[in-house]
């Protein structure tokens, strides 16, 4: 869950166990250093929810596994229904956008106070659809989505286009 400080420029992340040594990373680089606090604890828990200012932020997002093994599905949404309900009932105005991983949540996450809902099965499902009247349309919004490395961007300058790009 992340929660955004009003008037700060500041992420906040309630995570229900410590920060994975990827996450622990991401968190040490310069960027997100000034910007971003891990806490550990649940969004169930008003204390919690309160050490996050949730009563300040501007909006509030309910991330999914999205690797959950096919028969832990509904008991992650239903996790994350009670996230939803939970982080609603201490903040009614707050939008809350949320992730779900089975088409029938949808309805109960907006049922729980969810502004807006992202079923990531279906938006898979529409993606494969939409690639077979367009082939090769996964594939061009991945490279759209997925950030190259600092390194191999583009500058401005024409000299550090990729070779085969660069034409004379």
């Amino acid at each position: 869950e992340i929660f955004s400080m009003d008037k700060v420029d500041s992420v906040c992340i309630l995570g229900c166990s410590p920060p994975s040594l990827k996450i622990r990373h991401l968190l040490e680089s310069n960027v997100a250093r000034k910007m971003t606090t891990y806490l550990q604890g649940s969004p169930t828990m008003l204390a919690d929810l309160e050490r996050c200012c949730l009563r300040h932020a501007r909006a509030v997002v309910i991330l999914t596994d999205k690797a959950t093994a096919d028969e832990h599905v509904n008991q992650v949404d239903f996790l994350n229904v009670l996230s939803t309900r939970s982080i609603r009932q201490a903040n009614r105005t707050i939008p809350i956008f949320a992730q779900c991983l089975s088409s029938s949540g949808v309805s109960v996450f907006k049922e729980s106070g969810a502004t807006a809902v992202l079923c990531v099965f279906e938006m898979r499902a529409q993606m494969l659809a939409a690639s077979c009247y367009a082939p090769g349309l996964h594939t061009l919004a991945a490279s759209l989505i997925h950030n190259p490395p600092l390194q191999h961007r583009w500058n401005g300058r024409l000299d550090h286009w990729p070779g085969h790009l660069h034409r004379e």
